[in-house]
């Protein structure tokens, strides 16, 4: 199984699990993200190293999903680094996945997935210019 094959089945593994445990029906859209971001925020402070890394690599992975069904993204690796998903439109958006959830589980003032899906379409069709903010 190649690494791009283990993402899509740990964001498979995700709406499982989700459904299975707490009988919630995700999609990869930002109704999910919305759950996803409420689930991040309850759980942040309460898991030990182990567990918090393999909700990241789950939830991470579902994330990513997210953004690629969502906006069109699609998954690119980054020559030593992690995985991104990547919004194309008029300009070129890389989004760390990964990164932003365990940021999020860790407490990190401001850090939301749910804001971080909604900017990341916005910044890939007016850039981060003056035009972004109109």
């Amino acid at each position: 199984m190649t690494q791009l094959e283990m993402i899509r089945a740990n964001a498979r593994l995700a709406v499982e699990t989700v459904k299975a445990d707490q009988n919630v029906d995700l999609s990869f859209d930002r109704q999910g993200v919305e759950w996803l971001d409420s689930y991040l925020k309850r759980l942040s402070g309460h898991l030990n190293e182990s567990v918090q890394a393999g909700v990241v690599n789950v939830m991470g992975s579902y994330f990513g999903e997210c953004i690629v069904h969502g906006h069109g993204g699609m998954w690119t690796e980054k020559p030593g680094s992690d995985w991104v998903v990547t919004v194309r439109r008029r300009y070129e958006v890389s989004v760390n996945v990964f990164g932003k959830v365990e940021k999020q589980l860790a407490g990190v003032e401001g850090e939301s997935v749910l804001s971080l899906f909604d900017i990341a379409l916005l910044l890939a069709e007016k850039g981060t210019g003056e035009s972004a903010r109109t």
